[in-house]
């Protein structure tokens, strides 16, 4: 057998493929916590951001139809009111009638939007304490990573200096 051939065989024998693959394997680890990582950074930053929004249209909403109405003039007397006519009543009845499945509809999607808005800070920490763990994770399956391969690294160069074992006797 010639040296080099030997040198292969021997780092063949020391597990050179094996830790070449438990090494890669580790670096596919590393790849996938950090995939994690960031899409927990991205959903984190959507639901705070969205929070942000709907509390910034909740204050400045009223705000804004305040200032578009104009100032508010207040009568000292009280204007005189005919007595309606039927007709009148009738009509005033069917806007009731119709505008009264829309304001139930309006009703339920001001709770729903409501109970979205209290629920997403609880939802947004919660985002936030995954994501700060899983990019702690991720460091440190790199740190592990690169331990795994300076550690290879080492048990190859040692296996090159150490001399062939002597058969002979």
């Amino acid at each position: 057998m010639t040296q080099s051939n030997l040198k292969d065989e021997l780092l063949k024998q020391n597990g050179h493929t094996a830790l070449d693959q438990e090494v890669s394997n580790l670096r596919r680890l590393v790849e996938a916590e950090q995939r994690r990582a960031r899409r927990l950074t991205i959903w984190t930053i959507s639901v705070w951001i969205l929070w942000i929004l709907m509390l910034a249209l909740g204050l400045g909403l009223p705000y804004v139809q305040a200032r578009s109405n104009g100032p508010h003039v207040t009568s000292t007397t009280q204007p005189i009111q005919d007595t309606p006519t039927a007709a009148q009543l009738q009509q005033q009845q069917q806007r009731v009638n119709h505008s009264g499945g829309g304001s139930a509809l309006a009703a339920a999607v001001g709770v729903m939007l409501l109970a979205v808005f209290l629920v997403m800070p609880f939802a947004g920490i919660v985002l936030t304490i995954m994501m700060i763990l899983a990019r702690r994770s991720a460091s440190f399956g790199q740190i592990r990573a690169s331990l795994a391969s300076i550690d290879v690294q080492l048990r190859l160069a040692l296996a090159a200096q150490q001399p062939p074992p002597n058969r002979n006797g």
